[in-house]
């Protein structure tokens, strides 16, 4: 067995190195390396690489960012780890940090001012029991609206579009749903019928208003011109007299109401009557 205390910058202690060697009569050598770190009191430090985005965020103390920023910063938050800042040591020769992520969710987001709060943290710890923590804390504000509309595959829930509805009913109002990343949102739903612009016609405006628990609010609405009856009247318009066998004679009819194209059905009775093609409307 050798022992070396190695020339390492390692101000509070010192650093001993044992190497135990096995050779067997045939040459063949094994090696074992123990070292051994004493009085070391000085924590490790860390290093940030220089364009990691922990340096937007250490230090500063009001770390807010909106949700609707762009997706790069958050890829880029979510990206870290315990490979995202170097430990240096000057008796350890690597420590490799332990990362946590907590992640806690605003009992009330308008009170509370935020909707999400990350705490990220690092401790590296050496050898001899010295840590040290690097630690920043991020508030989400959620500043983006909910989007009407079900789950990603789910063709229900969106709100329907614009339509004309003739000789039915009205419908009831569908189910429509909204989704947003500030669970839950609550949706309110209001109708409202008003004349057309002629007789026997109505506008029914159907809206939907979101409001996420922050506050943010998305509204949704849907026209339907609505004809319950088309109110057609028809009186047929004859001519007094008719010969045998004339030409030219008129057939026609006023019309009140309805809504177009109209068409005629007739039907002559007696054995020996008939009208010609192109007779058949007036």
């Amino acid at each position: 067995m050798q022992e070396d205390t190695l020339d390492m910058p390692c101000p509070d202690g010192m650093v001993i190195e044992r190497l135990w060697t096995a050779v067997s009569i045939c040459g063949d050598v094994t090696e074992i390396r123990q070292t051994i770190i004493l009085n070391d009191s000085t924590p490790p430090a860390f290093s940030i690489p220089l364009h990691s985005i922990i340096h937007s965020f250490v230090g500063i103390g009001n770390n807010q960012i909106l949700l609707s920023q762009t997706t790069h910063l958050f890829r880029r938050l979510d990206a870290l780890d315990e490979h995202s800042v170097v430990v240096l040591d000057d008796c350890d020769a690597e420590i490799i940090p332990v990362f946590t992520l907590e992640i806690t969710y605003a009992d009330d987001c308008e009170r509370d001012g935020y909707s999400e709060r990350r705490t990220y943290t690092w401790t590296a710890t050496d050898v001899c029991g010295n840590s040290s923590v690097l630690t920043f804390t991020v508030e989400i504000i959620d500043d983006v609206p909910p989007t009407f509309g079900g789950a990603p595959g789910d063709i229900t829930g969106g709100v329907p579009s614009d339509t004309t509805i003739i000789c039915e009913p009205l419908p009831l109002a569908p189910v429509v749903r909204a989704i947003d990343p500030a669970q839950p949102a609550v949706i309110v739903y209001s109708e409202s019928v008003t004349p057309g612009d002629r007789p026997g016609v109505y506008i029914v405006t159907r809206t939907w208003t979101a409001t996420d628990a922050c506050g943010n609010t998305s509204t949704a609405v849907q026209h339907i011109t609505w004809i319950p009856d088309t109110f057609l009247e028809c009186e047929i318009i004859l001519p007094q007299v008719v010969d045998c066998n004339a030409h030219g004679v008129v057939i026609s009819s006023g019309v009140t109401g309805g809504i177009g194209p109209i068409t005629y059905d007739w039907e002559i009775e007696g054995d020996e009557c008939f009208i010609q093609g192109g007779q058949g409307q007036g």
